[in-house]
């Protein structure tokens, strides 16, 4: 096998492993961040330990995508709200709904 073989094999391994990758990262985490039981928009939604998350919408709402499966704590937080963080296990191909309520921060409101 010649070097040129041998390295459109290796790139082809590489290819498939990525690709391969990627596919396996296709789970998703939607849901509603509340607090005193109404919507609280601009809300971070964060799986601890990677690099993806969302914001929620002005309903509350957020939709994060493409989560490799595994365990994951989820953390949430807003300006003048308590952070709250829940743990997930959640599978491939999957797509699981996780709502938060967040408290208002008694700290901040006495501050003001």
């Amino acid at each position: 096998m010649g070097q040129n073989n041998i390295f459109k094999t290796i790139a082809i391994v590489i290819i498939i492993g990525i690709s391969s990758l990627a596919s396996a990262q296709n789970a998703s985490l939607t849901g509603k961040v509340i607090s005193e039981g109404k919507p609280l928009e601009f809300a971070k939604v964060v799986v601890k330990g990677t690099q993806i998350g969302a914001a929620t919408d002005t309903s509350g709402q957020y939709q994060i995508k493409n989560i490799s499966a595994g365990t994951y704590q989820v953390e949430v937080w807003a300006i003048g709200y308590d952070k709250t963080s829940k743990p997930i296990t959640i599978k491939e191909n999957e797509n699981l709904t996780l709502d938060f309520s967040l408290a208002l921060n008694q700290k901040t409101l006495n501050d003001v």
